[in-house]
C-alpha cells in the first residue's frame, strides 16, 4: 500500500508540497490527541476498554474494517514518501521488515504488557504522535 500511495503521490506531489507540512501536523495532532483522549477518560473512569468490546475485533466486518483503516493509513505514508522523494523500493523493504518484526514482537509481548500499561501507554503513544507533527511543524518553519 505505500507503494500504491507513493504512485499516487508522484501525481499530486506539485499541487500539496506548499502545505503538506500543515497537512501532517493536523493529522498526527488529531489522531494522537483522540488516541489520548479515549485513552485518559477510560483510565480516570476506570473503565477497561476490552471489557466492553462484546466482539472479537479479529473476525467479520471488524477485521475488514481494521484492515482498510490500517491500509488508508500505509497509503498515507506512500503519500508522505512520494512528497519526500525518497527511493521507494528501498522504503517498502525496510517497512516489510520492521513491520513483520514489530508484528512478531508485538504479539508476544502485547498480552502480557498491555493488560498492565495498556492505557498509560496509549496516553503516552498519542502525545508522541502528537509531538511528531509538532516536529514536522517546527522542521518546515526553522528550515
Amino acid at each position: 500500500m505505500p507503494l500504491i500511495g507513493w504512485l499516487a503521490g508522484q501525481t499530486v506531489e506539485k499541487w500539496i508540497h506548499p502545505w503538506d507540512h500543515w497537512v501532517i501536523f493536523l493529522i498526527l495532532l488529531a489522531v494522537g490527541g483522540k488516541m489520548s483522549w479515549e485513552a485518559w477518560s477510560n483510565y480516570r473512569n476506570g473503565t477497561d476498554p476490552l471489557a466492553s468490546c462484546s466482539t472479537d475485533p479479529t473476525r467479520g466486518l471488524r477485521l475488514i474494517g481494521l484492515s482498510i483503516a490500517t491500509s488508508l493509513d500505509a497509503l498515507a505514508v506512500g503519500l508522505t514518501l512520494a512528497v519526500m522523494q525518497v527511493n521507494i523500493f528501498f522504503v517498502v523493504f525496510v517497512i516489510g521488515c520492521i513491520t513483520a518484526s514489530l508484528t512478531f514482537t508485538g504479539m508476544k509481548l502485547g498480552s502480557r504488557l498491555g493488560l498492565h500499561f495498556g492505557q498509560k501507554v496509549q496516553i503516552f503513544g498519542g502525545f508522541l504522535l502528537a509531538a511528531l507533527g509538532m516536529k514536522v511543524l517546527l522542521a518546515h518553519f526553522l528550515s
